[in-house]
């Protein structure tokens, strides 16, 4: 007998070092997956939903992201996609009554034994009592995504039947709510850097047009027509446009006159025409 005990004992012990292997080696995974996408966050959320329902024998799991104002929540992503009762991109109205309004006001997991057992449930409403039953959901945990002490998100794992996740799968998915928080947080931070470098680049082009049509205008005192041309071209460079034109309006204010273009094909805009003020310039394609 103490000898069957030991062996059971010796079997436990593997499984349980077997689980904590694959659990390192998914973290680990995870992690290679936000080191390799700085500026998109969707492949690590889709990492850790799917790693969310293997590690945790979950039906499913969705994260979900609040809206800036905090009355909304999108879902980011869902695992298994194929089998997902609700797209990514759904959104809806976060809720006070509901497992994930409790879990975002609260910045904590939540975990359902039994949703026909909770208040979002049994209070009757038939849209939830509806969203509930068409999912087939029973047992539910949410987990936050917390910055600063307010939660920003949750992930939200469901059982089809009536099973508690354990409060160690609670420990495992804060742990994958953490890496996410990290890994949207390094996409905004690299975002916001391409977006201030963007901007500089920028003004700087605009400097150095600014500087070219300068130069010319010092070199072309008895003809304006390089920095006409200069400025159209800078102009339209600048601006992402084919095509740039300059008008200049007669003494009388009658007419306004093409003078000089940039990046038309010959035919389409003349150089010379005259248009009348009160008409509206129509160019023919």
């Amino acid at each position: 007998m103490q000898g069957q005990t030991i062996k059971d004992e010796s079997v436990s012990l593997r499984a349980e070092v077997e689980r904590l292997r694959e659990r390192e080696a998914v973290s680990l995974e995870i992690l290679g997956v936000i080191s390799q996408n700085r500026s998109d966050e969707r492949p690590v959320l889709d990492a850790i939903t799917q790693s969310a329902v293997k590690l945790c024998n979950a039906t499913g799991a969705g994260l979900w992201l609040s809206s800036a104002a905090g009355d909304v929540i999108r879902l980011a992503s869902v695992a298994p996609a194929e089998k997902a009762k609700f797209p990514v991109g759904m959104e809806a109205p976060q809720e006070a009554i509901s497992p994930m309004g409790r879990c975002m006001r609260d910045a904590r997991a939540i975990n359902v034994a039994d949703i026909r057992d909770d208040p979002y449930y049994l209070d009757g409403d038939p849209t939830h009592i509806k969203m509930i039953d068409d999912a087939g959901i029973r047992s539910r945990m949410i987990v936050p995504l917390v910055e600063n002490g307010i939660a920003f998100g949750c992930i939200s794992l469901i059982r089809t039947e009536v099973r508690s996740f354990s409060d160690d799968e609670v420990t495992l998915i804060e742990t994958f709510a953490e890496q996410a928080a990290i890994a949207i947080e390094n996409v905004r931070q690299f975002r916001s850097m391409q977006n201030a470098n963007a901007a500089l680049q920028s003004q700087l082009d605009r400097e150095k047009a600014s500087g070219e049509v300068l130069a010319i205008i010092s070199n072309s005192r008895d003809d304006y027509s390089p920095v006409f041309n200069c400025i159209l071209e800078n102009a339209a460079t600048l601006c992402g446009a084919p095509v740039a034109g300059l008008h200049l309006v007669n003494e009388e204010r009658t007419h306004h006159r093409l003078t000089h273009v940039w990046g038309a094909d010959p035919g389409i805009i003349e150089v010379g025409e005259a248009w009348e003020l009160s008409r509206p310039l129509q160019v023919s394609t």
